[in-house]
């Protein structure tokens, strides 16, 4: 579709939404769903879009921004960092010249 045809639809859905925000029984009332059927949308399209996206692409946004919440600055899962600071901990301590039981009984872990 050409882009001056694209900014056209565009515009007139602006428009039409923020009529339609203040009078009810003007503009259009469009789904997601039917403008991308209407217009044609592709699914790499919508990648770039802002709100005009699909139900899949809404639950893909979502995940990736839920994936990445989920990890540190270090891209770290909370029990990944946990792990590692353990494991820091006692290669600390062995460097200090402690023995495994001793190093277990300090960090309250199991010596294996």
């Amino acid at each position: 579709m050409p882009v001056n045809s694209v900014k056209i639809y565009v515009q007139s859905s602006v428009r039409a939404y923020y009529e339609h925000s203040k009078d009810r029984s003007k503009g259009y009332n469009y789904k997601n769903e039917t403008l991308i059927e209407l217009y044609n949308i592709t699914p790499e399209e919508q990648k770039q879009l802002k709100t005009i996206i699909s139900l899949r692409e809404k639950y893909d946004r979502n995940n990736k921004r839920r994936r990445l919440n989920r990890r540190n600055e270090d891209s770290l899962t909370p029990r990944q960092a946990k792990k590692q600071e353990t494991i820091n901990k006692v290669k600390s301590l062995h460097e200090q010249g402690l023995k495994q039981v001793e190093i277990a009984n300090k960090l309250s872990i199991t010596d294996r």
